[in-house]
């Protein structure tokens, strides 16, 4: 009777472990965007924003990694106090975009932008996106800027959230999304075999225990 309690009891914690070994947690988006990004640099290193005083206002250069491109209608540039002018943009090079699937304007190469200088202390706030030529997309950034006209001073405020319209380019992340929660979380199937599991080895375990008594 021992050794039969024992292999039920065997058996039922072994339940929960086929179950976890045969449903599996979904990948961690952060794990696997790890191995899967590895090779790529980060976005701030391919993509190097720097902004001056020019004679006609503002001028804001990029500095693009080798292998790297820029989309150049994903630039968006705002003010907070007030509306920003007319945006000069150098001519880009047109390519059919993978990501995308249609044909996008892109800067392989350094590149510059002009555009008014704001009459006030202002912050601007400068949204882009870019991607790797060997297959990885980078969502879209916000970095910022302060602005002093007065006394020709600008401030670097630093990375902002990612854009919430983020899922306009797919992603690995996009693709690795079904199956796992919100927060990369395992699937409910996964929790829903190792709770019953357990509750099945907590039945024969007082099954045992009863009849070992009588």
């Amino acid at each position: 009777m021992k050794l039969a309690c024992f292999g039920w009891i065997g058996a039922c914690w072994a339940l929960p472990l086929v179950a976890f070994a045969q449903i599996g947690p979904a990948p961690s988006t952060s794990s696997v965007d790890a191995a899967t990004t590895q090779s790529f640099m980060p976005v701030h290193q391919a993509f190097q924003p720097s902004l001056r005083w020019s004679e006609n206002g503002l001028e804001l250069t990029w500095a693009v990694e080798p292998g790297y491109y820029l989309y150049r209608e994903r630039f968006d540039l705002t003010l907070e106090q007030s509306a920003i002018g007319a945006v000069a943009m150098e001519e880009g090079e047109l390519k059919f975009d993978p990501f995308f699937q249609r044909n996008m304007e892109i800067y392989p190469r350094d590149t510059r932008m002009h555009f008014p200088a704001p009459a006030n202390v202002d912050v601007l706030h400068v949204e882009f996106q870019g991607c790797a030529e060997a297959g990885y997309c980078y969502p879209p950034e916000t970095i910022a800027f302060g602005l002093d006209p007065l006394q020709n001073r600008i401030f670097a405020l630093g990375t902002l959230a990612p854009s919430a319209d983020g899922n306009d380019a797919p992603t690995a992340a996009d693709r690795r999304a079904a199956g796992a929660g919100a927060n990369g979380s395992p699937r409910p199937a996964l929790l829903i075999g190792v709770v019953a599991g357990f509750l099945l080895l907590a039945g024969v375990m007082i099954l045992a225990i009863r009849r070992r008594r009588s």
